[in-house]
C-alpha cells in the first residue's frame, strides 16, 4: 500500500529573502494531480499535532518558544542547528546514515565522519562529508555500497527516506551537481529493499527543481514511468524554459577526487564492521506509545488508547473531492487561459516544525586523516 500525506503547509510564507519557499509544495502536489500520480495512492490528511505530541519529542521550553515566534525571530532560529541525528545519538535503536555537503561555513556546520554516536549508540551514526561539486556517477558510486552494508549489518524493520533536493545541480543554496534521475536512482535503490519505507521532503530551494524531483520520485515509490514533458498545471510558466522533467547537471567542477570518496567509504565500512548484525534493543511493530488519533479535539483523548478501523478510515480523503489540478486563484503565476475543474486540495493548517539545538563546538575536520 502506498499512501500519500497531504498538508496544507504551501500556503505558508516565511517572509522576504527567507530562501524556503512553501510554494514549492503545491507546485508538486499540481504536478502529482496532473500526472494521475494521486490514483495509484491512498491520500491521507494527518491531524494537527497537540501540544502534549509534540513534547514527546521536542522539550516544553522548544515548542513554547515556537508558540511566540515571529517572522522577525527567523534570524535567531537559523542560527541553531537542525540536527535529527542528535536525537538517536546514544542508541541502538536507530540507525542515522547522512551524505552531506560539510563545512563550517556551510550550515549546519557538523557531520564530520569522526561522529559516530556514543554509548549505546557508538557506530550506530554514519556520516559520509562531501566536498562541493558531486556528480550522478560519483554519488552513486558511494551511495549503493555503503547503504547495502547499512542493510546488511543493521537489518532495519523500516526506513525513513529524506530526499533533500539541495543537492540538485543548480540549487541557490547547495553545492552539489546532481541531476532529478541520479536523485531518484537513490530512492529507487532503497526502495527495492522491500521494506516499510516513508519518503519525506528536505532542502531544496531552487522550487521548479525542488517540484520536477520530488514527482518524479513519487512516481517511483508507485511504479509509474510518467512522459518527459511535463503536463498543464497551474504553475506551468515557473518551468521554461524547456517546460520538462528533467534537469541537465552543470558545468560546476567535482572537487570529491576518487582517493578521497574510497577513504572515506573504506573507513565508514570498517566503522560498520564493529557492530552486531543486529540492534540491542530492536523496534516494535507496533509501539505501546503510538498515537492514532484523528478528531480535532485531540489533546481529551488517551494517547495510548487504540481506535477503531472505522475511525481510522475518517483520515482518509475521499477520492472524489480530487479531479486533475487546482485553481490558485487570479493571483496565480501561470497567467495563461488554463481553466480547471476545480479546486484540489483541501487546505489544512498547521507547518511542520523542524528541531534545531545548538551549535556543537568546532572541530578540525578529518584531524585524523589527510586526503586529497
Amino acid at each position: 500500500m502506498i499512501c500519500y500525506s497531504l498538508e496544507n503547509i504551501g500556503n505558508y510564507y516565511y517572509g522576504r529573502g527567507h530562501p524556503m519557499k512553501p510554494l514549492r509544495l503545491r507546485m508538486v502536489h499540481n504536478l502529482i494531480l496532473n500526472y494521475g500520480l494521486y490514483r495509484k495512492m491512498e491520500i491521507i490528511r494527518p491531524h494537527k499535532a497537540s501540544h502534549k505530541e509534540m513534547t514527546r519529542f521536542h522539550s516544553d521550553e522548544y515548542i513554547e518558544f515556537l508558540r511566540r515566534i515571529t517572522p522577525e525571530n527567523f534570524g535567531y532560529l537559523e542560527k541553531m542547528e537542525q540536527r535529527l541525528e542528535e536525537a538517536f545519538y546514544t542508541t541502538d535503536r536507530v540507525m542515522t546514515v547522512s551524505f552531506h555537503k560539510f563545512g563550517y561555513e556551510f550550515f549546519p556546520g557538523t557531520g564530520e565522519l569522526e561522529d559516530i554516536g556514543i554509548g549505546k549508540g557508538k557506530y550506530y551514526s554514519v556520516n559520509f562529508p562531501l566536498r562541493d561539486g558531486i556528480d550522478d556517477e560519483a554519488y552513486e558510486s558511494i551511495f549503493q555500497p555503503l547503504v547495502s552494508k547499512v542493510m546488511e549489518m543493521y537489518q532495519p524493520s523500516a526506513i525513513v527516506l529524506q530526499c533533500g533536493a539541495d543537492s540538485l545541480a543548480d540549487d541557490r543554496l547547495g553545492r552539489f551537481n546532481l541531476t532529478v534521475k541520479g536523485h531518484g536512482k537513490c530512492v529507487e535503490f532503497v526502495k527495492n529493499f522491500n521494506i516499510p519505507l516513508l519518503l519525506v521532503g528536505g532542502g531544496g530551494y531552487t522550487i521548479k527543481n525542488v517540484a520536477r524531483c520530488w514527482t518524479y520520485e513519487t512516481a517511483i515509490a508507485v511504479s509509474k514511468k510518467i512522459p518527459r514533458g511535463l503536463p498543464l498545471n497551474d504553475y506551468y510558466e515557473y518551468f521554461g524554459p524547456d517546460f520538462k522533467l528533467h534537469i541537465h547537471p552543470s558545468e560546476m567542477k567535482n572537487k570529491n577526487s576518487s582517493r578521497y570518496l574510497d577513504k572515506v567509504r573504506t573507513q565508514l565500512f570498517e566503522n560498520l564492521r564493529m557492530l552486531p548484525h543486529a540492534p540491542g534493543i530492536q523496534q516494535q511493530d507496533i509501539l505501546e506509545d503510538t498515537i492514532d488519533l484523528v478528531s480535532e479535539d485531540d489533546d481529551e483523548q488517551d494517547p495510548d488508547e487504540r481506535i477503531s478501523i472505522r475511525a481510522s478510515e475518517k483520515r482518509i480523503v475521499n477520492d472524489q473531492e480530487f479531479s486533475d489540478s487546482e485553481d490558485e486563484g487570479d493571483g496565480r503565476k501561470d497567467i495563461r487561459s488554463h481553466k480547471w475543474k476545480q479546486s484540489l486540495s483541501d487546505e489544512i493548517s498547521g507547518a511542520n516544525i523542524m528541531e534545531y539545538t545548538q551549535r556543537m563546538e568546532s572541530k578540525d575536520i578529518f584531524k585524523n586523516y589527510k586526503f586529497q
